[in-house]
């Protein structure tokens, strides 16, 4: 409309000029690692909440090829410890009511 690029078309060019520098700052500067939560929508829900509860390392795995490089990071992210406080399992249709 009015003569502007299409939503999706306009996102991914301000993504595409997006720096990781600014990405990291952003980070630093909106989350905090000691204080988030996350949803997760899965089929799952219990399996996935005994291996969080776990902490236990989780593999990704591609349908398609990957390069070197992120399957690298992929093995430094798999590290990183989640260590969760609190793991609840709640109805999709009761996900967004608090």
């Amino acid at each position: 409309f009015y003569g502007m690029p299409a939503y999706v078309d306009e996102i991914e060019a301000r993504l595409r000029k997006v720096t990781v520098e600014e990405v990291n700052a952003a980070i630093r500067k909106y989350l905090d690692p000691d204080n988030w939560d996350a949803v997760i929508v899965t089929n799952n829900a219990r399996e996935l909440a005994e291996t969080l509860r776990s902490d236990a390392p989780s593999p990704k795995t591609y349908s398609s090829q990957v390069s070197e490089q992120v399957q690298t990071d992929d093995k430094t992210i798999q590290a990183l410890p989640v260590k969760p406080t609190a793991v609840e399992i709640v109805p999709i249709e009761q996900a967004f009511q608090k």
